[in-house]
């Protein structure tokens, strides 16, 4: 009796070593999804950039300048837009376009996504240094009212960025997580192997990357943050629980500039009419937005 129970119990963790490795490794190595379309395709010149990250990687990007109709400001702010995974930067380019009117777009694909170099994706852990390139590449051009709009990962990275560079004016997260670790646990969505399997991608995490998924934590991040936010989230996000919208929620709650949109209706990733508002007003109050160069 006590054989069979040691015996199945060596098969559980067997199942769950493996299982939990496949994740990860999918995780860390997503199908690359590049997009077709470009900033050229809802009529925005734009410029192809190549950004450098401090490991050394080259990400690729694209520079839209301010496109009013009465001609650029010279000192226009700049949102610069992340996608979430495992998309590319041609799955937000629909919903940031409206705002070269105001604001120059820097978009650009992480590390290991889209057209960008890298060989494995870290679902937030490095992707802090790919933020960090394109702010360093609008410094070194003069840019110096720059905010972040995220989505998913991009929300994550967003504000953990943010905390860590305070060159960053202002912060939208959209869907973000609040700890990988946890996320991790959500994916699984298993009964009783839900956490089994969570902690199998904290150790292929540690041992293929050296990174503690633990750590990897919006949460934490903005315990001090003073920055300007906003967080967004729907209610009946399948992928992303409402549950992580609240602990960052939570943790702001220090923050007087931080705000929060939590939506009962929508989908991710969609940007109607009073989502676009939402988000210029936001921009306007924290970022030298000009109004008046809108229609």
């Amino acid at each position: 009796m006590i054989r069979k129970a040691l015996i199945s119990l060596a098969a559980a963790g067997l199942f769950i070593g493996l299982f939990s490795l496949l994740a990860f490794w999918s995780h860390l190595n997503p199908p690359r999804l590049v997009s077709d379309r470009t900033p050229g395709d809802f009529g925005l010149s734009f410029e192809d950039i190549d950004l450098q990250t401090e490991d050394g990687l080259r990400l690729h990007g694209w520079f839209i300048p301010q496109q009013a109709d009465n001609g650029p400001r010279a000192d226009a702010p700049t949102i610069v837009v992340l996608h979430g995974w495992p998309e590319d930067k041609g799955s937000v380019l629909r919903g940031a376009a409206p705002l070269a009117q105001e604001s120059n777009l820097l978009l650009f694909d992480f590390r290991a996504l889209g057209r960008s170099e890298g060989r494995h994706s870290t679902l937030g852990a490095r992707e802090t240094r790919d933020l960090k390139a394109a702010v360093d590449w609008l410094d070194e051009r003069g840019h110096q009212d720059i905010g972040v709009w995220g989505f998913s990962m991009g929300g994550a990275v967003a504000l953990m960025g943010s905390a860590l560079d305070d060159r960053i004016g202002a912060v939208v997260a959209d869907t973000s997580f609040s700890r990988l670790d946890l996320m991790a646990r959500d994916v699984f969505r298993v009964p009783v192997l839900q956490h089994g399997l969570a902690l199998g991608m904290r150790v292929w995490s540690w041992l293929f990357l050296g990174i503690d998924i633990r750590q990897v934590a919006p949460v934490d991040a903005v315990a001090d943050l003073q920055t300007p936010v906003l967080i967004i989230h729907l209610e009946h996000d399948h992928f992303v629980p409402f549950a992580h919208a609240l602990r960052l929620q939570d943790a702001l709650t220090h923050n007087p500039a931080a705000e929060f949109w939590f939506r009962q209706e929508g989908f991710y990733g969609q940007v109607p009419a009073e989502y676009l508002q939402r988000l210029r007003g936001f921009f306007e109050q924290h970022l030298a937005l000009a109004a008046d160069t809108r229609d």
